[in-house]
């Protein structure tokens, strides 16, 4: 029926709006005021790249970091800094939600004969580090800048590395001060 499908796109118009409202939550934090609308947009922009490249996790954010640094003025370490939190948050959520799934299928004894305590440790310790990396930052720690500066020095003393190494940096920092 009509109103079904006038309903169904409501819902779904409403749940990819709604999408970007931590981003923008983050942002806000941060000092930065984008319009609610047109970070919608960018965010859709990332997930379009993202449905075309492999993986469905990662793809857009790149440009969802250019989007804001060209169009909005936002300096790349800040707009680094809010799609890498945003994408910490969520990773987390989706993770948390895995756990969960695991633990009620090995309570359900649906998988008795492949739940090894091993592997549901190890399964269970990877999910898990976007956790670990999010209390890393809290405490102070910067767990990328610090594997970025044990990189070969033919590496990490180029100018591309020299970068690399300094944008890793300020963007942990960011996420740090937040």
């Amino acid at each position: 029926k009509l109103w079904q499908i006038v309903a169904l796109i409501g819902a779904n118009l409403f749940i990819t709006l709604l999408f970007s409202s931590r981003w923008w939550l983050i942002l806000r934090a941060t000092g930065y005021r984008v319009p609610y609308l047109t970070l919608a947009g960018y965010r859709l922009a990332g997930f379009a790249v993202s449905y075309f490249t492999p993986g469905t996790q990662f793809g857009g954010e790149p440009l969802q970091v250019y989007l804001l640094e060209k169009r909005q003025g936002i300096p790349t370490e800040a707009a680094l800094a809010s799609v890498t939190l945003d994408k910490l948050f969520e990773l987390l959520a989706n993770f948390t939600f895995l756990i969960i799934g695991i633990i009620f299928i090995l309570q359900g004894g649906l998988l008795a004969g492949l739940a090894e305590p091993r592997a549901v440790l190890w399964s269970s310790s990877l999910l898990a580090l976007p956790l670990l990396y999010l209390l890393a930052l809290l405490a102070g720690r910067f767990p990328l800048s610090w594997l970025v500066l044990r990189l070969p020095s033919r590496w990490k003393d180029r100018p591309l590395g020299k970068r690399i190494t300094a944008l890793a940096t300020s963007t942990e920092q960011q996420i740090f001060c937040l």
